[in-house]
C-alpha cells in the first residue's frame, strides 16, 4: 500500500509541475479524479484488510490468545476506513466469516 500511495504522490506532483523534469500536465478535474481514485483504492484495499483482521480476530477467540491485539487492529482499521470514506464498515461476525 505504501509503495501505491508513493506512486500517486509522484504522479500528482508531476501533475503540478512540482517535479524538474516532468511538465505540468494535470487539469483541476483530473486531479481531482485521480484523488477519488486514491480514496477507492484504499476504501478496497482497507476492506480487505479489515476482513483478513477479522479473521485473525476469529482464531485468537477461539485459541483464547492475543485477542485484544486483534480487537484494537480491527478498531483502527474501521477508524480510518470511516475517515477515507465517511461510511461505517459493517464488520461480520465470525459466525457470517465461517470461522466458527
Amino acid at each position: 500500500m505504501a509503495a501505491l500511495m508513493a506512486m500517486m504522490i509522484v504522479h500528482v506532483a508531476g501533475s503540478y509541475g512540482m517535479i524538474p523534469g516532468i511538465p505540468e500536465f494535470a487539469s483541476t478535474s483530473s486531479v481531482q479524479a485521480v484523488g477519488e481514485n486514491v480514496k477507492q483504492i484504499q476504501a478496497a484495499l482497507l476492506a480487505k484488510d479489515i476482513l483478513d483482521t477479522k479473521m485473525s480476530q476469529c482464531k485468537a477467540i477461539q485459541e483464547k490468545s492475543g485477542m485484544r491485539f486483534w480487537a484494537e487492529r480491527l478498531n483502527s482499521l474501521t477508524n480510518r476506513y470511516s475517515e477515507i470514506t465517511g461510511q461505517h464498515f459493517d464488520v461480520p461476525s465470525c459466525a457470517e466469516l465461517g470461522a466458527v
